[in-house]
């Protein structure tokens, strides 16, 4: 995940990431559903959002402890 990516996540407020990691559990619902589905879904871009929504978390907890 790029720098600048993380920077602009700083910049939203809680409940917008919030709402965002909640879209990207969704999503990995969805990549789980179709790999039981008989498609191929790739590892890697389940890892992928894995550390994403990790990274929203984190910033989600910085921001409760420093508000």
């Amino acid at each position: 995940m790029k720098k600048s990516y993380r920077d602009e996540l700083r910049a939203r407020d809680i409940n917008h990431l919030m709402a965002q990691a909640q879209t990207l559990k969704q999503k990995i619902a969805q990549l789980k559903f179709s790999a039981r589905g008989g498609k191929t879904a790739t590892l890697k871009e389940s890892n992928k959002i894995k550390k994403e929504i990790a990274t929203i978390l984190t910033l989600i907890h910085e921001k409760r402890n420093h508000a």
